[in-house]
């Protein structure tokens, strides 16, 4: 998950979480996504990615089109660097998400389009704390921001319970 200057000011600059987003200028225009594949990617990854997006557009609103758009505000979806990240939310600009080793898997595909729809993980929840243990302890170093709190003045669970199965929560292990 990657957050920009701008994005990690409304989190930190506030006491108090939830799971997405509450400011509409961070939540994508009509609810349209555009994304656009590295030409690196193969078409069996590239098939792997639209049947997963599929998968949101079931049960949400958003709807996701291949190609760029007029502004250049698109998901601009690689596979180069280690790991799964994204930017958190819509930025108005060509934004990163990145699918690299071990991470072309529907879970991980969805988990890192979530983030760039504005969720957040479920164990960043203000009220996480009534559910959950963090041991901060045994989290390795640089990754502890994976687990910080946010304000529940600016990211909403949309009025749902603490999910412990959401794909949006880590496993017990992680980090």
């Amino acid at each position: 998950m990657i957050l920009t200057p701008d994005q990690r000011n409304i989190l930190y600059n506030e006491n108090g979480s939830k799971n997405g987003l509450i400011n509409p200028a961070l939540r994508w225009p009509k609810a349209v996504v555009f994304y656009k594949f590295a030409t690196s990617i193969p078409q069996n990854h590239r098939s792997l990615i639209i049947n997963s997006l599929k998968e949101i557009e079931k049960s949400t609103c958003i709807r996701f089109q291949q190609g760029v758009n007029s502004k250049n505000d698109y998901i601009s979806v690689t596979t180069d660097a280690p790991g799964c990240f994204s930017n958190v939310g819509y930025l108005g600009k060509s934004q990163r998400l990145n699918l690299g080793y071990g991470c072309m898997i529907k879970r991980a595909i969805v988990h890192e389009f979530l983030h760039a729809l504005g969720f957040f993980h479920q164990q960043s929840s203000a009220d996480r704390d009534n559910f959950i243990n963090i041991h901060w302890e045994n989290i390795q170093k640089g990754t502890e921001y994976n687990f910080d709190k946010y304000s529940s003045a600016k990211i909403t669970n949309f009025g749902t319970r603490y999910d412990y199965g959401s794909i949006m929560h880590y496993g017990p292990l992680a980090f």
